[in-house]
Formats: structure tokens, C-alpha cells, sequence
């Protein structure tokens, strides 16, 4: 059919997943530990539904992964991230036109329910990049110790992750994913066509040094493997949205951070629960399903003393912070 396409050929550098090649990368991965997360994602690869939506839907599949709950409803009597409610930054009608930037699409992470750390790619080293791809493919769970000092209230100076004092243990066999890196990158970089992408990491071979980029896209290409430094390289590109260049996105889920480390009284939930209960019913012309007044009475009496943190988890953008404001 004339002006439309069935798919993309991938090019050198990129490696076909199914591949000969790629497969032997794929075990490489597995005998090394570096595709721990895989499965993880796996179970809950999507394609996204629409050319500009490479951003929520790797997020959607990422907050999946996480088996973060919504706490609304997607379709009948579930509970389940879709890339239709994530919007409470951006109306859908307006990334149609021009996707989601990074900073954006971290505050929809925020904004549902997860724990987001942003890196821009001109701000973090090859090395630093490595050490956290190595670390999110493995599902290593020695980050917590970070968020705890940061976080419980119990003085951490000294603590050692797997004398965590929690009700959950690091140290314990715990069946789920830590960490989802999703990686912001210009296409042409990899001698592919288009230009922003997102997608979600889901495995490293160290022996070639390799990465797998679970591609959303799979209508224009399959899932494939590239070259750390060529991945690397395409993160520091200039996104002329922000004139900042792409990077990547480590999530976790909020509430899993709690459960492992975090005595159930040292952190306050009301922060992302509000937030989250909100977004989904307001969009940038005013509130579909509750009131200002109805919101703002909600907040003051739910996160009254925690409102200068509300404000600072969102974004200039987020539907919430222009309630509030």
C-alpha cells in the first residue's frame, strides 16, 4: 500500500532479539545475571497504541512491571496501568502531537505512585550509566540503602542493607522487580529512522557489552540489542522541547521502598496517593469529576502539614500543582 509501512529493517548496530546473534547475547545475559528484570517486563510487554505514546507506554509497562497499583479502575472491576490513564500532565490530544519530554513523563511516574530518578545523559558518565544498567538488569536491590538515609527517620549513617530494620529484609528471598530503567534516545543515532524514542531496558551482556532496548514501537522495529556506548551516545542528544539533552529514568515502586525499608510510620503515602487519585479525572480544561473546592478540601485535610512537599513531587505541568496554585 502505497505511503504506508509494514515494519522497519533493523541496522547494524542494532542486533535482532531473535537473531542468532541476538539469542546468544540473550544467554550470555542469563549465565552472567543481567537479565534478572527481563521476565519482570516480559509479562507485561506492550506495544504502544499510538506513534507519539513510546513515552506512557513505557511507562504504563514499567509501573506494570512494578505491579505498582493504580488504585482506580482501568477496564470492569480491575485495577491496571493503560496508557489511557496516564494524562495528568499532558492531555493525550497534545502528546499526539508532539510526545512527552523526559522531565514530563518522570512526573507521571510521580504522579502514579512511583519513586522517579531522573538523569540526563550530558550529566552522568559512561560509566556511572554502565554501573546502574548493571544493576537495574540484575534486579540489585542495594539502592534501598540510598533511599532509606534519605527517607526513615532512623539514623542510617552506618546501616548495612542487609541489616535493614524493616518489616520486610533486602536480604530475603523477595520474587519481585526492583528497578525499571526506561531510556530516553534519538533513533538516528542507532541508524534508525525517526528521532525521540522511549523505551524500557531489559537486559546487559557484559561480554560485548551489549544492552537490550525492549522496543514499544514493535510495529516499526522488533526488540534488539545495541552497543552500551552507542546507546550512551544517543542520550546526549539535544531534545529542542527543553534544549536539555535525553537520558534515561530509574523507577521503583514507592510502596515496595516502604515495605523493605521503612518502619510504617516513618513515611507519610498521602503525597502520591492524592495524587494519583486525581490526575485521571482532570485534564487541562478544569475538573471532569470533582470540584476545586472538593480537591483542595480533600488535600488540606488529608496532607495539610505535607503540602510544600505535594507541590515539589509535582510538575510545573501536573494537573495537581495548578489546582493548587
Amino acid at each position: 500500500m502505497e505511503g504506508t509501512y509494514h515494519r522497519r529493517e533493523l541496522k547494524l548496530p542494532a542486533i535482532a532479539f531473535s537473531s542468532a546473534e541476538g539469542r546468544v547475547l540473550f544467554s550470555n545475559g542469563m549465565s552472567q545475571g543481567y537479565l534478572e528484570s527481563y521476565f519482570y517486563l516480559a509479562e507485561h510487554y506492550q506495544t504502544q497504541s499510538h506513534p507519539a505514546f513510546c513515552g506512557i507506554a513505557s511507562l504504563a509497562m514499567a509501573l506494570n512491571g512494578l505491579l505498582v497499583d493504580p488504585q482506580r479502575k482501568w477496564q470492569g472491576v480491575w485495577r491496571w496501568y493503560d496508557e489511557s490513564m496516564l494524562d495528568s500532565c499532558e492531555s493525550h490530544e497534545v502528546m499526539k502531537l508532539k510526545g512527552v519530554t523526559l522531565s514530563k513523563l518522570a512526573c507521571f511516574g510521580r504522579c502514579n505512585r512511583a519513586h522517579v530518578e531522573l538523569r540526563y545523559g550530558t550529566d552522568v558518565l559512561i560509566e556511572k550509566f554502565r554501573a546502574e544498567v548493571k544493576s537495574v538488569c540484575s534486579n540489585d536491590k542495594s539502592h534501598i540503602q540510598d533511599w532509606c538515609a534519605e527517607n526513615c527517620s532512623t539514623s542510617m549513617k552506618d546501616m548495612d542493607v542487609d541489616s535493614c530494620h524493616c518489616e520486610g529484609n533486602v536480604s530475603d528471598e523477595n520474587k519481585s522487580l526492583s528497578r525499571v530503567m526506561i531510556v530516553s534516545y534519538h533513533r538516528g543515532t542507532l541508524n534508525q529512522t525517526g528521532s525521540g524514542h522511549f523505551s524500557p531496558i531489559g537486559g546487559y551482556d557484559e561480554c560485548t557489552d551489549h544492552i537490550l532496548i525492549m522496543d514499544v514501537a514493535r510495529f516499526k522495529y522488533s526488540p534488539h540489542w545495541v552497543p552500551l556506548e552507542s546507546l550512551y551516545n544517543a542520550m546526549q542528544v539535544i531534545d529542542p522541547d527543553t534544549d536539555k539533552s535525553r537520558g534515561y529514568l530509574l523507577l521503583s515502586s514507592t510502596k515496595e521502598l516502604i515495605k523493605l525499608c521503612c518502619k510504617p510510620d516513618t513515611v507519610d503515602e498521602n503525597t502520591d496517593r492524592l495524587c494519583s487519585r486525581y490526575s485521571h479525572s482532570i485534564s487541562e480544561d478544569g475538573i471532569q469529576q470533582y470540584s476545586d473546592e472538593e480537591v483542595k478540601k480533600s488535600i488540606d485535610t488529608e496532607n495539610r502539614n505535607r503540602l510544600h512537599e505535594f507541590l515539589n513531587h509535582c510538575c510545573d505541568d501536573c494537573c495537581c500543582k495548578k489546582i493548587l496554585n
